[in-house]
Formats: C-alpha cells, structure tokens, sequence
C-alpha cells in the first residue's frame, strides 16, 4: 500500500510540475506582450490518511491556485498619441464583443486607434470600444460612462469677444522730461501727432477671417495733487474691412479711459463703444478690452496688468479668444484622463475624459485571453470613475505599459520546476523498482 502511495504522490508531482511549467512558460511567452499581467503557481499539498499514533500520511502535491500579478509594468514612450499607459491602480474599461460574449472587458494594454466614426477603440479589435465620460461643446464633462469619441473632425471658427491687452505706459516721453498732455486728446485725422504709444493685434469675425486692429494709447490728463494720470485709448480696424468704413481710412470702433495712481497701479479703466461689423458677410460682433485688475473699477485689492513706471512704452502680455477654423491634428491626454483635442488653428478643446475601474480583489478577475478580463463574483464589483482619484492611479499620454512579467525570474523558476519534475520521475522509479524487488521475494 505505502508503495502504491509513492507512486501516485510521484504522479502527482509530475502532473503540479507540469502545469507549473505551462504557467512559467506562458509568461516568457508574454515578456514584450503589452500591458500583459504575469501569473505564478500556488500549490498544496495532498493528505491521503491519518495513521492513529503514528501522524498523517500525504500522498502528494496539487497545483491549488494560478494566481495573477498585478504589480506595475515598465512604461515606456510611444510616438502614438492614441497610446495610453496606467501609473499605479485600475484598469481600462472596454464595452462590445470578444469572443463571442458582449459585456465590459478590462485591460492594462493601451493600445488605441479611432475607428470609423471617430470612437476610440481597441486597436485591432474594432468591435471594443474605450469607455469614458464625453463632454460637451462648452467642454464641461460629462457624468455617464459610455462610448469615448474623440473629436476627428474641424471645428467652426470663434470671433473675438474679448482682449485681454496689459501694456506699460510711460511716464516720461523721448526727450526724458514728463509725457505733456495731448490738447484734444487722440485725433483720427492727425494720429501720429495725437498718439503716445501703439500697438496692433489680430482678431477674428465669425466666418474665421482676421482682422488687424490698432490701439492708440494717448494722454489726456495729470492731477497735479494726487498724481493721477489719465490716458484716452482708442481702437481701430482698415476702413475697407469694415461695413461702413472707407477705404483707406482708419475705422474707429472702440474706445476708452485708463488711469493710474501716483505709484503707477492701474486705478480705473472704461470703455464707450466697443461695436463692429466686417465686411464680407460676418455677423457684428462686440469686442470687449481688458487692461488689467483695476483697484477701483474691478475693485481689486492689488492691482496688475498694465502700469505706468518710468518705463518706455512695451506690452506685456496680449490675447484674444477668437480663431480660425481649424482641422483635428490629434489629441494630447492629461494625468486625470482628460482628452484635448489639437487642432491646426492652435486650439485645444476638452473632448472627454477616460474611465479607470479598480477592483477590492484585482486577482480574482477571471482572464480571457487577448490582455482582456472580466469581473467576477471574487473580483467584485468594478469600481469605475476619474483617473487620479479614490485610489486610482494617472494615466500616460503618448505611453504604454509593459508586460510585468521578470524574465529573470521566470528562467530560475523554470529551473526549479525542471528539477522538481525530475525528483518526481525517480520517486516513480524507485518505487516502481522496490515493487519489482518484493515481487522478487517468492522468487
């Protein structure tokens, strides 16, 4: 009996020792397999009887468990903007079919294309797309998780609506003594004898055409008491691109006051007419400037933007909100998930925002092939939201995760489950030679 025994706890090596090395084997095979989560065995061992006053008997070994790793893969850069890599916890969340099931399927390898309609899918596996929240055309995301589509057509153009224009104003003029008043104020007919300074930008109507327009800066006023200084600020577009304009000469359409305290901070700023219209067919459009935080009209507690310091006249920073049409060039992903589409007019739209799902026991997924798992009742529930949050870890634009599988390893792994395999064949062996010794007895 105990010799029978032998042979069954040798047979029982040899069947875990396989199934080990079948296990070691397919992670060597997925070393360069992205976003591949390696495997090891677990084993147990097998009690064939308690022997009263004596102990108990194994009768051998079993492969108990194929336990996945979950451990960080090494990531690496991608010249593809579609490529997506997670750093820390969570998963991919992908919806459609797989091997003849449909469902959510979760996956460590971001390896994504557009498809057809521009939804973000699978690459090679059109029918599972990436699962995200969309947001709308003022780019506020969403709060239903569903198909990502990123965005892979033009975008209409934007007319300016507002100037964002912060200058330094001088208080002295060429000659080096105090700037005087301009008697008068800006004259449209005598600009370069009415102007203190000037500048020029570029705005847009609303069929995407741009437009330059000049902003003259003249000074209207000095109070001798509180040092105040006051500046008279206009802003014109060419005569011949606007409705009513005359070829060839300047078209008002804006202007104001900017005033400064006697420690040269922006006091006040106004604005009397702000109204154009282009030609050509564009909508009027209203465009609204802004000079800074002013500490009386915006009621700010410290002022910034523009100045006025014995300084020469330089503009310090200047935008508009307007643009072009523009057509999609890609898309650039941020650490929270969030998509920003790139467009040939240098604009960036938010488009959505990728889901992550983590799990309370990542190890109890059950694996279907392709770097693809799904949920189970071990598993428990996916817990689904934004990248960087409750526990989830960022996500890598331009990146993929390797395998985590450690070749190293697996060789020394591989190594002593061969041994192993062995000692159980010479446990066979010898207790087949023993059988054959007592058999011999009667002989």
């Amino acid at each position: 009996m105990a010799l029978s025994n032998s042979l069954y706890s040798g047979l029982s090596g040899l069947s875990a020792m396989s199934r080990s090395i079948a296990v070691t084997s397919d992670n060597i095979a997925n070393v360069n397999t992205v976003g591949h989560r390696g495997s090891r065995s677990q084993f147990e061992d097998l009690l064939a009887q308690n022997l009263p006053g004596v102990g108990d008997l194994g009768s051998g070994v079993q492969l108990s468990r194929i336990e996945k790793i979950f451990r960080q893969g090494a990531v690496i850069g991608s010249a593809r903007s579609t490529d997506l890599a997670i750093q820390g916890r969570g998963m991919f969340v992908l919806n459609g079919s797989f091997n003849g099931v449909t469902g959510n399927f979760y996956t460590r390898a971001g390896q994504f294309a557009t498809d057809s309609e521009g939804f973000l899918v699978r690459e090679g596996q059109s029918g599972l797309r990436l699962q995200g929240y969309q947001a709308d055309a003022n780019g506020n995301i969403g709060t239903v998780v569903g198909d990502l589509q990123a965005a892979t057509r033009n975008i209409s153009p934007e007319r300016t609506s507002e100037v964002d224009l912060f200058v330094q104003l001088p208080v002295n003029g060429d000659d080096g003594n105090i700037l005087p008043v301009t008697p008068g104020g800006f004259d449209i007919t005598d600009i370069e004898g009415s102007t203190d300074a000037s500048t020029s930008l570029t705005v847009f109507d609303s069929l995407g055409n741009a437009h330059q327009v000049s902003v003259f800066f003249t000074k209207t006023g000095t109070d001798p008491v509180s040092g105040e200084n006051t500046w008279a600020w206009t802003a014109t577009a060419p005569g011949d691109e606007v409705e009513g304009g005359t070829p060839g000469q300047p078209f008002v359409f804006a202007e104001g006051t900017v005033s400064f305290n006697s420690g040269g901070e922006l006091l006040t700023e106004t604005q009397v007419s702000n109204s154009i219209q282009f030609a050509g067919g564009a909508a009027a459009q209203t465009i609204d400037f802004n000079f800074g935080e002013s500490l009386t009209t915006d009621g700010a507690t410290s002022a910034s933007g523009s100045t006025q310091f014995a300084q020469t006249f330089s503009v310090n920073d200047i935008s508009q909100d307007g643009y072009a049409p523009g057509e999609f060039t890609g898309f650039q992903v941020d650490l929270d998930g969030t998509i920003r589409a790139s467009y040939d007019n240098n604009q960036l739209l938010v488009i959505g925002q990728v889901a992550l799902a983590d799990f309370t026991n990542q190890e109890g997924l059950r694996r279907n092939g392709g770097t693809l798992f799904s949920e189970t009742l071990e598993s428990g529930q996916p817990l689904i939201g934004f990248a960087n949050s409750g526990g989830r870890g960022q996500i890598l634009g331009g990146a993929l995760e390797q395998s985590n599988v450690d070749l190293s390893a697996q060789f020394v792994n591989l190594i002593n489950d061969q041994r192993a395999f062995q000692a159980s064949t010479r446990t066979i062996t010898t207790a087949d030679e023993l059988m054959a010794e007592t058999i011999n007895i009667k002989r």
